[in-house]
């Protein structure tokens, strides 16, 4: 891809760099990578500026369409007055492309002020919550520094959005695929939430060098995957209770590639991830897919406040993220999900060496297996539709 044409379509901006909760599984404070000492721990306005220039550079160059995701450790630890000066300047951006799109992604473990509600809602900011499934589950691995689980916290503040006339502002829920959770349980669960809108994102922390299974147990482990046969129940459930008020990214994205569409989210197909990440020292880093590797997400030397869009493309593995369709690994080029899968989710191609390896992920198995469930169930619906139009032309 010539550097003219890159078309950067994501921000994910870390705004703080410490955070109120400390989650077992969490790839910024409890696994190898220690940045997080070394930064800031707010972004301050001058480098914010500067990121909002690049950011409405990258917006031009797609007619607008440009999503900035506000990220950290928790976000909403930022100051309110950082909020105020963020909302006038991306009302501003806004003005000139109404398309270009803020989120925010949260543990909503505090309320939330009425100054950063107040800025939400100037730059049509909706918000994200961080939540692993019933309280029971949730709590065993997303909890404060003090030990005390976050999900009734969550849920409270949540409810003291609605009671104040700003449930609109949840775009829907964030969650890890856990096998532990019976897959019943959990879509009952998905049921009564308040926004029936949710991601379920494939875990991040296997890795070349830390597989899903034991030593020596790959094939046991490939018989009987157990994120891909998880993932498969729920999506079971989802297809055949058909509620429309019930919107699972990952799986509605599945289906809409399954069926020739071309819109597709970052564990998809990928074919080219065109996000670039910056954190509270300006400093431009790789997406956090990669992060929980040992050979993840270290900074660039890259910084925004002097770099350019096509400086940051020209980064060795950023041009690899941009072409990630050259660079499938020789294992899938014959598998029958290729298009789905593209390689697999990046994390489990990720190795203690290199951040994107040529291996197959190490979740291959798991994400065969639900592709297969979404194949076997699509095909059965076409099945029966033919023969109930075949039995109408009688």
């Amino acid at each position: 891809m010539m550097l003219e044409e890159v078309t950067f379509g994501t921000c994910i901006l870390k705004v703080t760099s410490f955070c109120n909760l400390n989650c077992s599984y969490c790839y910024m404070f409890n696994k190898d990578d220690q940045t997080y000492k070394v930064v800031p721990k707010y972004l301050d306005i001058e480098t914010l500026n500067s990121v909002l220039d690049l950011c409405e550079q990258s917006a031009e160059r797609r007619d607008g369409h440009f999503c900035l995701v506000l990220h950290g450790g928790e976000p909403t630890l930022w100051p309110v007055e950082s909020f105020r000066f963020l909302a006038e300047r991306v009302a501003d951006i806004q003005s000139r492309h109404p398309e270009f799109e803020v989120s925010l992604q949260t543990n909503l473990l505090r309320p939330l002020p009425v100054g950063l509600i107040e800025s939400l809602r100037k730059m049509r900011c909706k918000i994200g919550v961080s939540c692993d499934g019933p309280a029971l589950w949730n709590d065993q691995h997303r909890y404060d520094h003090a030990g005390r689980g976050s999900y009734n916290r969550i849920m409270q503040n949540i409810a003291k959005l609605e009671r104040e006339g700003h449930g609109d502002l949840i775009g829907g829920f964030l969650c890890v695929a856990n096998p532990d959770i019976e897959p019943l349980s959990f879509f009952e669960w998905i049921q009564q939430l308040p926004a029936k809108r949710l991601d379920i994102l494939w875990p991040i922390d296997f890795y070349q060098e830390s597989p899903p299974w034991a030593d020596g147990e790959r094939d046991v482990y490939a018989r009987l995957p157990k994120y891909g046969r998880w993932m498969s129940e729920l999506y079971a459930l989802w297809w055949e209770n058909d509620d429309p008020e019930i919107d699972i990214r990952q799986f509605r994205s599945t289906l809409n590639v399954r069926l020739g569409g071309v819109g597709h989210i970052d564990s998809l197909v990928n074919d080219q991830l065109d996000m670039f990440v910056i954190n509270t020292d300006g400093r431009i880093e790789y997406p956090d897919y990669l992060r929980a590797t040992p050979a993840g997400s270290r900074a660039t030397q890259l910084n925004v406040r002097t770099c350019s869009l096509e400086d940051i493309a020209a980064d060795s593995i950023y041009a690899q993220l941009f072409e990630l369709r050259a660079h499938l690994p020789s294992a899938c080029h014959h598998c029958r999900h290729r298009r789905l899968c593209g390689g697999g989710f990046l994390p489990g191609r990720a190795s203690a060496s290199q951040p994107i390896s040529n291996e197959r992920s190490v979740l291959c198995a798991d994400q065969y297996h639900y592709f297969s469930t979404v194949e076997r169930l699509l095909q059965q619906a076409m099945t029966i539709g033919h023969q109930d139009l075949r039995r109408g032309a009688v």
